[in-house]
């Protein structure tokens, strides 16, 4: 007896674009309803949901709302990723952030100490636990 494979509506581009202008909007309220945060984040967190998809689309099986579901799944997992990175970066922010604002006195001072303080967060997110 042959296994019937299940519907794979998104395999080809023309299917996932279509996906994607169904679900866009969609996905985009569902990532803003959990960040809350600023919109270019959320932005940035919905084309990622959309590229992760697009990379695994040939695996994926089902009809498209299975697919919506799916999406929503990414989405839900990109933003569990991203609050454990910010938890694990929080408390070195917050004690860069007191020790710069303790020595800023002019506006100038102060823009430049924050600049300072993105390269050295930038530096330590880049450096493994190892190192």
């Amino acid at each position: 007896m042959r296994k019937r494979r299940r519907n794979a509506p998104i395999k080809c581009e023309q299917a996932f674009s279509q996906l994607y202008s169904q679900t866009h909007l969609k996905v985009f309220r569902y990532i803003y309803s959990l960040h809350g945060g600023p919109q270019e984040e959320v932005e940035d967190i919905t084309s990622e949901t959309f590229y992760k998809a697009w990379k695994a689309r040939k695996r994926f099986e089902g009809d498209m709302d299975a697919a919506f579901g799916w999406l929503l799944t990414i989405a839900k997992r990109l933003m569990i990723d991203k609050h454990r990175q910010n938890i694990s970066r929080g408390v070195h922010i917050e004690i860069l952030e007191e020790s710069f604002a303790a020595s800023g006195n002019t506006p100038e001072e102060k823009a430049m100490q924050h600049e300072l303080m993105e390269k050295l967060i930038t530096s330590l997110q880049s450096i493994s636990f190892t190192q």
